[in-house]
């Protein structure tokens, strides 16, 4: 049908507030595309009268109203927008336009170290932890994303016999549960669940040897944690953080974090610490839950969860040379019981060292006490924490080893692999917290060779290599950054050959772990090793392949037992010197690994 044609020189009201040509039509071929009321203004009159201003205010109003309704069309843009902005006002930009995010100069600086939060209410933390919601993916998307039936069941078993006794978030029994479901594809779970998921596919793997990962897994290792580090952060995309009140949700990022840490192409575990901290204090971890009248099951799950968060914040600090966010007087959270998981929901204490929890249970006693020693003054003020000299730090160690021999290792009924794992590693961090902070004034060099070898010896030692993953990292690379700093110290030769043959054995083992190295601390080492090479006469620039061409030519790496066997330290200071260890009862523990009497030297 034709459409009736207007005058010659009139526009429609809507063409003419959009400023656009108009065929004069009734309805205009415009309105008509965009299904709008085509009006034409009124036959102006030669004669001025009162409303001959109308029009021109109409169509001011009617250009105001369209630029708010395209506005409002666009705000959810603008929103997002904003919000990766906001996420960005706390950081750095280097000269190639990389953001750094920045830890807060003062962390602690609003918090009331006197009360601590009140339950649900978040520490003063900066938190500026955002994944890129392209990660953002469909329901079929994320089925596609598990691996094959049979990939989970080996994941999963290698997660219950490596991960869960050192590294325990949650109760193994409800979380098989939901593992079946993926595998026999009954029933959907959860963005929480399948995150929680897929952070056990990623723990695995990091604790992986890559030998084992081709052999059952037949993939090479960074190409596994590449894939389940990035299906992790597609699941940690869709919630939003910063609001989430999802106790599964924080088990899986908290599982994540804490096994990115170990990972140099992960995320920066400093940059997304403070949002789980928050989570936590919004969830109440802080505090303990037989104050909120909680079940046996969620207390002990809330504990593990927040020992876990604390260690992590701790290693975090270590790190970076920094200090932990959290602060003491903010919680109430005892330490887990020492109870198996197949007793809950009501078990019974026990004191039975072989408990699923006797490694978690030592190593969050021994944060807990790092915590109160190696951290700066300032930190001890906030803590409320005693300012201790070195001799009174000393004093301290001492009694908390003894404080663990007698609650503890004097229960020990027989000698199991756990137990032997738990308490190497103890103790032998505890030997590297009283080299690092009471700064012997002897040559302490034999005592650190001597604990940095028996370190290296804990990976041969077969029965109970699978569990130190967790742990190594932070043991040797302690030990080997105060070995080579002490020998950047001009004029002392003593046993030098000797330090450099262990110092080259574990910076080689290291340099060959891509997944590892590439962080602060190995940076530090980096450093100290080249200076100490120009110190012995070597210039820093010279490369040395996999770190092993200066080992002398009669070293030779051997047995967990023979080179335990051949770091004896020859006499040292008796009793009452920093160096004074004389607890009989943890030799039982290195004689396993065929020490005899010799750690007795230096313990």
């Amino acid at each position: 049908m034709l459409r009736r044609t207007i005058a010659s020189g009139r526009s429609c009201l809507e063409c003419s507030r959009r400023k656009i040509k108009c065929d004069r039509s009734l309805p205009c071929s415009y309105c008509v595309k965009i299904r709008a009321a085509c009006v034409y203004p009124p036959t102006r009159r030669r004669s001025r009268s009162p409303d001959s201003g109308n029009v021109s205010v109409t169509s001011r109003l009617d250009r105001i109203e369209d630029t708010l309704r395209v506005l409002s069309e666009d705000f959810g843009q603008i929103r997002h927008l904003l919000r990766h902005l906001v996420s960005f006002t706390a950081s750095d930009t280097t000269g190639d336009g990389e953001i750094l995010q920045t830890r807060p100069s003062n962390p602690h600086g609003n918090y009331d170290t006197g009360h601590g939060p009140e339950n649900g209410t978040e520490p003063p933390i900066c938190a500026n932890s955002t994944f890129d919601s392209t990660f953002d993916s469909a329901k079929e998307t994320t089925e596609r994303q598990h691996p094959s039936p049979v990939t989970i069941s080996i994941l999963w078993h290698w997660y219950l016999d490596t991960v869960d006794p050192v590294l325990r978030v949650f109760h193994t029994p409800s979380v098989q549960k939901d593992l079946m479901r993926v595998i026999t594809a009954d029933t959907t779970v959860d963005v929480g669940k399948q995150c929680l998921l897929f952070a056990i596919y990623y723990a695995s793997v990091t604790s992986m040897p890559s030998t084992t990962c081709l052999d059952k897994l037949n993939e090479d290792r960074p190409t596994l944690l590449e894939r389940y580090r990035n299906a992790v952060e597609r699941q940690l995309a869709r919630v939003d953080l910063s609001s989430s009140l999802e106790f599964t949700l924080l088990q899986a990022f908290i599982l994540y974090l804490t096994c990115a840490r170990l990972d140099s192409h992960g995320p920066s575990v400093t940059t997304h610490l403070p949002t789980a901290i928050n989570m936590a204090y919004r969830m109440g971890l802080h505090r303990d839950g037989t104050t909120q009248n909680n079940s046996v099951l969620e207390t002990e799950s809330r504990r593990h969860l927040w020992w876990q968060l604390v260690t992590l914040d701790t290693r975090t600090a270590e790190d970076h040379n920094t200090t932990p966010y959290i602060l003491e007087p903010s919680f109430t959270t005892q330490f887990p019981c020492l109870i198996v998981d197949a007793g809950l929901p009501s078990p019974v204490p026990s004191n039975a060292t072989a408990s699923s929890t006797f490694f978690q249970l030592l190593h969050f006693e021994l944060i807990s006490f790092t915590r109160r020693i190696v951290f700066s003054e300032t930190f001890n003020q906030a803590n409320d924490y005693h300012t201790s000299s070195p001799i009174q730090k000393h004093k301290a160690i001492n009694d908390f080893r003894q404080s663990l021999e007698t609650r503890y290792f004097s229960h020990c009924g027989s000698i199991n692999h756990l137990e032997f794992i738990t308490a190497a590693t103890v103790q032998l961090f505890l030997v590297k917290i009283k080299l690092a902070v009471c700064k012997p004034g002897h040559n302490f060099r034999p005592i650190c060779v001597e604990v940095l070898q028996r370190a290296l010896a804990l990976r041969e030692h077969e029965p109970g290599q699978k569990w130190v993953w967790l742990v190594q990292r932070d043991m040797e690379w302690g030990m080997l950054e105060l070995l080579l700093n002490d020998l950047c110290a001009d004029g002392v030769n003593e046993g030098r050959e000797e330090a450099w043959g262990v110092v080259e054995q574990a910076y080689g083992y290291w340099r060959e772990d891509e997944t590892g190295r590439e962080t602060g601390k190995w940076a530090v080492i980096e450093k100290l090793r080249a200076r100490a090479l120009t110190i012995r006469g070597y210039e820093s620039e010279i490369d040395v392949p996999n770190g092993l061409e200066l080992v002398p030519e009669d070293y030779g790496p051997g047995p967990a037992e023979e080179l335990a066997e051949e770091t004896g330290t020859g006499e040292l200071p008796g009793d009452g010197t920093v160096c004074e260890w004389s607890m009989e009862a943890f030799e039982q523990y290195f004689q396993g690994l065929g020490a005899g009497d010799g750690m007795s030297n230096v313990l």
